[in-house]
């Protein structure tokens, strides 16, 4: 799994980009928002997903984590797949798919090229509930903690109960239940306490 890129940034187009780290050249398929977010940059840093296919190995990246956690939830449904998910990113930004899924507004979907009305309601059936664990997070990918050791401890302690295979909306609420505690100061801690609210 390559969960991340940081390299030179050697070539960019609206579709995808060539990012050279370790002396290797990536080519990172990606949204027009993150391609956008890339103008100007000669070393740049990129959230990824890699998808091994039959025919094919695609590494997506994401300028902003939120906008890989919508591509992951927006793929798992069934007919949408990795490009479908990119064409949604490129017509709204992350935030703006987390609010369009969570009001049920399939209409908005539809008018993204190539998402008809059922693929639009499979989309809101299935991730409506999903969607809400990510409406805490904001486009730079930090959650809204009160301060920056909090934001930390919860991306990581979330994380690492995610690998674990707890649902995100219910470790979301652990986690912050678990922080509510102020002598908690490092991830394990913050796991173990978690863990007794799951």
């Amino acid at each position: 799994m390559i969960y991340s890129v940081r390299g030179k940034l050697l070539s960019t187009t609206p579709t995808y980009s060539v990012v050279e780290a370790g002396g290797i050249g990536y080519q990172i398929h990606h949204s027009i928002h993150t391609y956008e977010a890339l103008q100007g940059k000669a070393e740049v840093f990129l959230h990824t997903h890699f998808i091994v296919r039959e025919d094919a190995q695609l590494l997506f990246g994401f300028f902003e984590k939120v906008e890989r956690d919508v591509f992951l939830l927006l793929n798992s449904v069934s007919g949408v797949g990795p490009n479908s998910a990119r064409l949604i990113l490129s017509h709204l930004k992350a935030s703006d798919v987390v609010r369009v899924i969570g009001a049920g507004q399939s209409d908005v979907l539809r008018s993204v090229k190539g998402i008809g009305a059922k693929t639009a309601e499979r989309i809101i059936v299935d991730l409506k509930d999903k969607i809400t664990s990510i409406e805490t997070a904001s486009d730079s990918g930090e959650l809204p903690m009160g301060s920056g050791v909090d934001s930390r401890l919860m991306a990581d302690a979330l994380s690492a109960l995610e690998v674990l295979g707890y649902a995100r909306a219910s470790a979301t609420k652990a986690v912050r239940k678990a922080l509510e505690q102020s002598e908690i100061t490092s991830v394990d801690q913050v796991i173990r306490e978690a863990l007794k609210n799951l």
